[in-house]
């Protein structure tokens, strides 16, 4: 994709992105962001419930 941008300008890929190559970043940085705190949510989640299952454990055996 970046060797077609130093060929012919005039190229569709170059006309693309000359449109488009700040809405494609800025989702791009969208999409990485709301994965990234998909992923602190899932992984708060999992400890939670592993903090939750060892305390009702330690409660059983006492």
């Amino acid at each position: 994709m970046v060797a077609a941008l130093f060929g012919d300008p005039q190229a569709p890929i170059a006309k693309f992105l000359n449109a488009h190559a700040g809405r494609l970043i800025g989702a791009e940085v969208v999409v990485t962001m709301i994965t990234g705190l998909g992923a602190l949510v899932v992984d708060r989640m999992q400890s939670r419930r592993e903090e939750s299952a060892n305390s009702s454990e330690k409660a059983n055996k006492t």
